[in-house]
């Protein structure tokens, strides 16, 4: 009886979970802009990661860019890091923790119509994006694990760097794993 009661809990915990982050999908305002440098945000992307999942595994950050100043919204853009983040993880499937090798790496893109661009890389080495998904990554509730309550953080992530003017995009990686980039304006342009 008590471990029914238990799976029903964490059946409702989940649910709970997946309606505030539906719910975060569907708003609509432009969240508050101020400026950071790329480092920061990486560091304190990196820790909310670690410190939300509970993973201590350290990761890799090659960024040449460090004190390159950007217009954001840093809540924002350290809840989808860290939702790409876990997503690297978790591609690892059930490999140890010492060979769940992440790299985050940075660079910038200057687009003639569009603007300067950073864009954050992280990159994995696990079992990279499955065909059957490919088409369908984006959507809500689409994922390549077999558990309840996933499928949501690509959709929240993607969405939420669209509201601030940028992309998600998600490719597999030359020699096995996937590689998301996130790509961010570097400065608001004035509309």
């Amino acid at each position: 009886m008590k471990k029914n009661a238990q799976h029903l809990d964490n059946a409702v915990t989940r649910i709970v979970n997946i309606i505030r982050q539906l719910t975060g999908l569907v708003i609509r305002n432009k969240p508050p802009v101020s400026s950071m440098t790329l480092t920061s945000l990486l560091e304190s992307s990196v820790k909310r990661y670690q410190t939300d999942y509970k993973i201590d595994q350290p990761v890799e950050i090659i960024n040449p860019l460090t004190d390159l100043l950007i217009d954001s919204n840093l809540e924002v853009l350290e809840d989808s890091l860290s939702k790409l983040l876990i997503n690297a993880w978790e591609s690892f499937d059930d490999a140890p923790n010492e060979k769940r090798s992440i790299t985050l790496r940075t660079e910038t893109v200057d687009r003639e119509d569009e603007g300067k661009f950073f864009l954050i890389h992280v990159e994995d080495r696990g079992h990279g994006i499955k065909e059957e998904i490919r088409d369908h990554m984006y959507e809500p509730f689409v994922s390549s694990k077999h558990t309840v309550g996933v499928g949501m953080g690509l959709t929240i992530a993607r969405h939420a760097v669209r509201n601030l003017g940028g992309d998600v995009g998600v490719e597999n990686r030359e020699g096995g794993g996937a590689v998301a980039t996130l790509r961010h304006p570097i400065q608001r342009r004035q509309r």
